[in-house]
């Protein structure tokens, strides 16, 4: 049997209704020549989804939850295409999908990894924090004061920019709306879309694919890789055709974010000091507003809340 092009990682927890369209939309594409590998502590509650589709190979890999991290890692051991696609569960991908990806990949022997549009539906953008902030500048004076602030200093004024990481640490959302597939030609970025991100598994393999260090729900390890990548010569690529639609799905995994805000917040400081670094009076002043803002938002959620998991947050940057 010949090898893969692309082997699809998915890791999974009790979102079987999400994989289900997840996978019908790979059936769907114009290219087949992938595998995919499922990768959840639930094997047996989602084999019924699974034994529906035929037209590609699907590969089990059954393991105890031990986060993101671990979960991508074990996926990447049993890949066997020349490209390693990680997508999250909740995305339905477009028919070119497959096509575009080994598209841009050929272009050059430069180009270490590629991602594409993970536009979120509108209806749906409000399950994701960060746009429902952005979202707020409509609502009255002193939220379009907040966030024409946050997106002057902390995002330099491009907050619609794609695939951007900025002097702050905090990165552009511009990869999540409608407008993303616009573009006519690939485009070079800092970073890669989580849910939407793929490499040459030669270098995965080289680089030893994500680090552990980045604990937790592994929040900030994907832009690590992405960095670790750039820092050995390689391109990212943004295919505006590589198009997913991306259903925030508020189950999963996405249950343990708010128990998970002290690791989340000291991956995020690990990865700042470790390729950002606020080494000038500029970056030093945008890092500092953004850490602010971070504590204000972990105190929002707490308030909104009541659960004082979230304060954990703002403990992590006393420690």
């Amino acid at each position: 049997m010949n090898k893969p092009e692309i082997s699809i990682v998915i890791p999974t927890l009790g979102r079987a209704a999400d994989l289900d369209r997840c996978l019908g939309s790979l059936s769907s594409q114009e290219s087949l020549n992938f595998e995919v590998i499922i990768v959840s502590d639930q094997i047996s509650a989602i084999e019924n989804v699974l034994g529906k589709y035929g037209s590609f190979p699907v590969l089990r890999v059954q393991l105890e939850n031990r986060g993101l991290t671990y979960s991508r890692n074990s996926g990447l051991a049993k890949a066997q295409g020349g490209i390693v696609s990680f997508i999250d569960d909740d995305v339905i991908l477009c028919s070119a999908w497959s096509r575009e990806l080994v598209r841009s990949f050929n272009s050059s022997p430069s180009v270490g990894g590629v991602s594409g549009p993970t536009v979120i539906p509108q209806d749906l953008s409000d399950n994701r924090d960060v746009l429902a902030f952005h979202h707020k500048i409509k609502k009255n004076i002193l939220w379009r004061f907040i966030v024409k602030t946050y997106n002057f200093i902390i995002l330099e004024n491009k907050p619609y920019a794609i695939g951007r990481i900025f002097k702050s640490g905090a990165f552009s959302v511009g990869s999540n709306y409608p407008e993303a597939i616009n573009f006519t030609d690939d485009i070079e970025v800092d970073y890669l879309e989580a849910c939407n991100m793929s490499f040459r598994k030669s270098i995965l393999d080289k680089i030893c694919g994500f680090l552990p260090e980045y604990k937790g729900v592994g929040d900030w390890s994907e832009p690590d890789l992405a960095f670790r990548i750039r820092a050995a010569g390689y391109r990212l690529l943004f295919n505006p055709k590589i198009k997913v639609i991306h259903n925030i799905s508020q189950k999963g995994v996405y249950q343990d974010r708010g128990k998970d805000s002290y690791q989340r917040m000291k991956n995020f400081l690990h990865f700042y000091f470790k390729w950002i670094k606020p080494n000038t009076p500029e970056k030093l002043f945008r890092f500092a507003a953004n850490v602010l803002f971070l504590d204000m938002y972990w105190l929002y959620k707490f308030i909104k809340s009541g659960n004082k998991e979230w304060l954990g947050g703002i403990i992590a940057n006393l420690k």
